[in-house]
């Protein structure tokens, strides 16, 4: 039998497949001394790579970023309180024409056509100075000098009996003051106003 000395002899085996199996093509031997070549794919990935941690060279459904990147998110504007209408931007729209317009008359008297206490188309209105709601301010600034229901109906564009509730409620009120010319001869300045004011409706 011979003897088997460390020094200079090489034992070969048997290298193992592609596949993984134990065996390998007859020849297919090599010397154990020779280096072992590591197959890329069950190399260490590294921490840094994009690809993924099965080896391929193809990222993964979710790719790790490079860098975390913080995003700021942008602080929304403050939001300012509506504004509100004042007194003087009320008036200067109840002075307008067309704001009579916008308000169909009998939606003023909900309605009514008949005025609690009787009224004359000559009688006489003024206003006390009290302010009443902003809705009846034109017809208390128009009646600021006295005039006729008849007048009152015709410059605010009024029907009679609509123009009569809304001076029998703000007489009322304490609004306006009604001068009542039972007995009283009226003048002809007077009657040619009322008769201007009939012309008008």
């Amino acid at each position: 039998m011979a003897q088997h000395t460390s020094a200079g002899r090489r034992r070969r085996r048997a290298e193992v497949g592609r596949t993984g199996a134990r065996f390998g093509p007859s020849g297919a031997w090599r010397d154990e001394s020779d280096p072992v070549e590591v197959d890329p794919v069950f190399e260490a990935p590294d921490e840094n790579s994009a690809i993924g941690v099965t080896g391929a060279r193809f990222g993964g459904a979710y790719a790790r970023p490079e860098d975390d990147a913080e995003y700021e998110i942008a602080p929304l504007p403050p939001q300012l309180p509506a504004p509100q209408p004042d007194e003087r931007e009320l008036a200067e729209w109840a002075r307008r024409p067309e704001s009579h317009a916008m308000v169909r008359p009998y939606a003023w008297t909900g309605g009514r056509t008949r005025a609690a206490t009787p009224l004359a188309i000559e009688a006489l209105v003024r206003s006390t100075g009290l302010a009443p709601a902003w809705e009846h301010r034109p017809l208390a600034e128009l009646c600021a000098s006295p005039r006729s229901v008849a007048e009152v109906a015709a410059l605010l564009s009024l029907p009679l009996g609509v123009a009569r509730v809304l001076i029998s409620d703000l007489a009322q009120q304490g609004v306006l003051v009604v001068d009542r010319t039972v007995g009283v001869a009226p003048d002809l300045m007077m009657l040619n106003r009322v008769l201007a004011g009939l012309q008008r409706l």
